[in-house]
C-alpha cells in the first residue's frame, strides 16, 4: 500500500489547520455523544413505559386448567410399596 506525504514547509502544521481539526474533532465527538445520548433517553423511556403498564396490568388469578371430558384434575398417588410392575423380568 502507498502512503503520499506531503511536505510542509517549515516543517510546522499551521495554526488554522490544528484549529480545524481539534474543532472538526470536538463536534464530531459531540454529535456522537447527542445521539448516543437520544437513543439512551429512547431506550430508557420505554423501559419505563412498559414497566409502568406491566404494573397497572389487572391480573386475573389462577385459572386451573379446563376440564376434560367432564373430569377434574387428578392428584399424584405414590404406588403402593413393594408392588412390581415391572414389564421385563429377566
Amino acid at each position: 500500500m502507498q502512503v503520499h506525504y506531503t511536505q510542509i514547509p517549515g516543517g510546522k502544521i499551521p495554526l488554522g489547520t490544528k484549529i480545524s481539526l481539534a474543532l472538526g474533532i470536538i463536534v464530531s465527538l459531540v454529535l456522537l455523544f447527542m445521539f448516543a445520548f437520544t437513543a439512551f433517553l429512547i431506550a430508557l423511556a420505554v423501559g419505563v413505559l412498559l414497566f409502568f403498564l406491566r404494573l397497572f396490568k389487572p391480573r386475573h388469578g389462577m385459572r386451573p386448567p379446563p376440564m376434560q371430558n367432564g373430569e377434574g384434575p387428578r392428584p399424584y398417588h405414590r404406588p403402593p410399596p413393594g408392588r412390581d410392575d415391572d414389564i421385563i423380568d429377566i
